[in-house]
Order: structure tokens, then sequence, then C-alpha cells
């Protein structure tokens, strides 16, 4: 009895197993698998089945409108963002990828995309007038290019530059996040638009990639509102 009990047990681990390797292997060559891992590398989540299931199961939760204006204006806070200092974005919007992570754009590709000394020269413009400010590797995504606000102890990830697409994440307040969405520049975050985790007291948002140099001078300004925003909150 006790051998056929464990036969039993054997055969029902050998099917789950074989049922795994079968629904991996299944996923493995999908289309939708491999269009993932050509955007999603380099970035956050491992590039395996793992993290193309973490993905999924974010995209089927995080539908909200990545646009939600009237929301971030409802929770509106401090602002270092003037919004007749920021131009309409005349470009149109761009094709953003289907998935919440990686959350990537996949037409407008930057103009700058294959030169790492452009994005390291638009850091070095706030290095010179921050002295806390330094360029390293994101913490978020482990392997681009970020700039970073040290804070007393606290060293703070202010943006970073997707180099698939040359588009960036940064933290902003709500109400300079709502401005950049309303001129045109970006979207939240899939992550902004779920309660869950939507009350850090900052917001991230996606900002497009730049079509041409003079779209540096804008960013300028919002990575301006970032790090003063950032050092605001390490006062309070």
């Amino acid at each position: 009895m006790t051998n056929m009990l464990l036969d039993s047990s054997t055969k029902g681990l050998l099917a789950c197993v074989g049922a795994l390797v079968a629904g991996g292997a299944y996923i493995a060559n999908s289309q939708d698998y491999k269009e993932w891992i050509e955007v999603e590398t380099p970035g956050g989540l491992p590039p395996n089945i793992f993290g193309y299931c973490i993905s999924w199961l974010a995209t089927v939760s995080l539908r909200g409108d990545r646009k939600d204006i009237a929301f971030l204006r409802s929770k509106g806070d401090i602002s270092f963002l003037r919004p007749e200092d920021i131009a309409v974005r005349q470009y149109g919007e761009p094709q953003i990828a289907k998935w919440a992570v990686p959350h990537r754009q996949i037409s407008q590709i930057a103009y700058d995309v294959d030169n790492e000394d452009e994005i390291q020269t638009f850091f070095q413009r706030f290095i010179d007038k921050y002295p806390s400010c330094y360029r390293g590797i994101s913490r978020i995504e482990k392997s681009i290019p970020a700039l970073f606000l040290k804070i007393g102890k606290n060293d703070k990830e202010i943006i970073h530059k997707h180099v698939k697409d040359g588009s960036f994440h940064i933290f902003l307040s709500r109400s300079d996040a709502a401005t950049v969405i309303e001129k045109g520049w970006g979207e939240l975050h899939p992550n902004e638009t779920s309660s869950l985790v939507a009350s850090r007291g900052e917001t991230d948002v996606m900002l497009y990639a730049t079509l041409k140099p003079e779209d540096y001078n804008v960013y300028e300004k919002i990575v301006d509102a970032s790090i003063k925003f950032q050092m605001a909150r390490a006062t309070k």
C-alpha cells in the first residue's frame, strides 16, 4: 500500500513538472514572449520566462489611465515647474509597448539612442549645478544610466534613460507630473495607475524620447523640478 501511495505521489509530481515544462516551452516559443524579450532587454526584470510571467501579471493588473491629469490635479501638492515654461510637445504621441513592465515606447525612437555621450553630457548639467548630484547605474533597472541625488545618508535616483528607445523615467511631484502630461511630454508609469502603489508621495513619469537636441532644454527644466522636489521632501 505504501509503495502504491508513493508511486501515486511520484506520478502526480512528475505530471506537475511535466505540465510546467510544457507550459514553459510553449511560452518560450510564443511570439508574445519573443517580442517581450526584445523590448525588455535591458530592463529591470530577468529576461526569462519568470520575468515574463511577472510582466504578464502586472500588465493585466495595471490598466488604469496613464494620463489621468484630473486625479493628479485633485491630489495636487508642491510644484516647481511652471506650466508657462514648458512648450507643448509637437511630435504627437509615440506608440507604447503593450506591457506594463517594461514601460517603453516602440515608435519615435530617440535621435541619440546610440550616443551615450549625449546622456552623460545632459546629466553633467545637473552635476555642475547641484554638488549632490552624480551619475551612476540605475538601481531600478540595474544596467542603464541614471542621475542620483545624495540627500544626507540617502541616495535618490532622480531619472534614468532607457538605452533601447531613449525614453526616461523620472520622479516628480503630482502637480509637476500633471504639467508634463498636459503638455504632451510623457505619461504615468503603469504602477501609478494602481491605488496600491501610487501613494508614495512622488509620481513616476515616463518622459518620451528626445527627437531633437533642443528637447533636452525642456527636460532640463523637468529634471530641475524633480531635484528641487526631492530636496524639499528631505527637509520636511
